[in-house]
Order: structure tokens, then C-alpha cells, then sequence
């Protein structure tokens, strides 16, 4: 037989060798307090905010006619960098017209403003002769002004209308 102490070496060794093999897994790492699989969308360093106002001048009495031209407004009306695209009636240039022709205009100016409703208004002073703005439009066109829902589309649309100084 062998020597008990041999026997209680190779039993130190023995449980030595199988402490050592027999190693506990290790811990995770705590994992930190916000997730790890989303995304973050990035935000467009290209994303343009409309911010310029156009402003067309116009007469009535010019060679452009009763409003400006349509392709100077679609040109801006396109443009994503046009906040606003403004009609000006060019102070000094009143009409004494016939309501008949007031409403000539306000049909013209409508077709520009129907090209981007939320870009293009009207801007500045519309004069109208010694009848006033509001002649019923039932009445005789021998009269000099503008009949009432003329002045009020003209009114709704940015343009302020007012009778000569001259008068009445």
C-alpha cells in the first residue's frame, strides 16, 4: 500500500487540478440605461425653409396690361427658398375705369394668385373714380368705380381700394 501521505498529496493535487478546471463563467457587464439597438435619424443639413418675399411691381396702365406676367410668378412660385410673392400696385398709377374693366383685372390677377394661392397676394393702393367701390353690379357701367364684390376680392386678397382725394 502506499504511504498516506502520498495518497493525501495526490488528493491535494487532485482537488487543486479540479478546483481550477472548474471556473465559474463570469459576470456580464451592467448594460448602461438607454437602448442600444436604435437609430437616431439624422436631421437633412439640406432642408430649406422658405423665407424671401418677391415683390412684382405693376401698373395698370403699363405695357404688361391688367396684371404681370405669369411666367416671372410661376418662375418664384417654384422656388422652395419664396416664403411670399407679392403683386405691387405701383402707388401714383389710379384708374378712373368702368367697373366693368376693375373686374377685367380682378379675373386677370386671379389666374396669378390661383398659381400658388398660398404665395402670391396683392400688395398696395387701388384708387377708384368718383362712383366709389361700391356700386351694385346691376348697375348701368356709365359710372367711374368698382362694383362691391370686385372691392371686396381686391380688399380679401392684400390690395386696400380708396376713391381718388379728388373726390367726393
Amino acid at each position: 500500500m502506499k504511504n498516506p501521505k502520498t495518497n493525501r498529496v495526490l488528493f491535494l493535487a487532485a482537488l487543486m487540478a479540479l478546483a481550477t478546471a472548474c471556473k465559474k463563467d463570469p459576470s456580464p457587464e451592467p448594460t448602461p440605461n438607454h437602448p442600444t439597438d436604435t437609430i437616431t435619424p439624422a436631421v437633412p443639413q439640406d432642408t430649406i425653409v422658405p423665407t424671401r418675399e418677391i415683390v412684382i411691381p405693376w401698373c395698370w396702365s403699363a405695357s404688361n396690361g391688367l396684371a404681370p406676367n405669369m411666367d416671372t410668378i410661376r418662375f418664384y412660385a417654384i422656388d422652395p427658398t419664396v416664403k411670399s410673392i407679392f403683386i405691387h400696385l405701383i402707388p401714383g398709377h389710379e384708374t378712373t375705369w368702368e367697373p366693368i374693366r376693375y373686374n377685367r383685372a380682378h379675373d386677370s390677377l386671379q389666374l396669378r394668385i390661383n398659381i400658388d394661392t398660398s404665395k402670391v397676394h396683392g400688395r398696395g393702393d387701388v384708387k377708384v373714380g368718383r362712383d366709389g367701390a361700391h356700386i351694385s353690379p346691376d348697375t348701368l357701367t356709365t359710372k367711374f368705380g368698382m362694383w362691391e364684390p370686385d372691392s371686396l376680392w381686391f380688399a380679401n386678397h392684400g390690395w386696400r381700394v380708396s376713391r381718388f382725394k379728388k373726390t367726393k
